[in-house]
């Protein structure tokens, strides 16, 4: 069908997306993707837009999160986010630092917020499966 077309077509753009981030950052993510692949948890998820910020004070994008939010920006075709396990991970006033932390990971400027070209995302993550590495990877370095 149509449908299954589309999703099965954003599927695999999702792969070339990861396949590509993951060229831009594989020394610092530990080298060739198959070289470290068969040693790592590969989760597949969706990231679904949960509606973007015309209000853009530090105060009402905070608010405006939950726990189950993360956040997300485009600017010139390029779209960053922080998922929200992350933003867990930064524990107390995580939903307040939550954009300035993804805007200075890449290389923006705490207030981008405020930005024109810079567009604000919350999202929420839709797992859809798990692959475990094996044992034998595990233990083979």
């Amino acid at each position: 069908s149509a449908r299954a077309g589309s999703i099965a077509s954003a599927l695999v753009m999702a792969a070339e997306a990861a396949r590509e981030r993951w060229s831009e950052r594989a020394d610092a993510l530990g080298g060739a993707l198959s070289k470290v692949l068969p040693r790592l948890d590969v989760e597949v998820s969706l990231l679904v837009e949960d509606g973007t910020f015309l209000d853009r004070r530090p105060v009402f994008l905070a608010s405006s999160l939950t726990e189950d939010h993360g956040v997300g920006y485009e600017q010139a075709g390029k779209w960053r986010y922080l998922l929200p396990s992350r933003i867990r991970e930064l524990g107390e006033g995580g939903r307040e630092r939550a954009f300035p932390l993804l805007f200075e990971e890449n290389s923006l400027p705490p207030n981008a917020q405020e930005r024109s070209d810079v567009r604000l995302y919350r999202l929420r993550v839709h797992p859809l499966a798990t692959s475990p590495a094996s044992k034998a990877a595990r233990l083979d370095p």
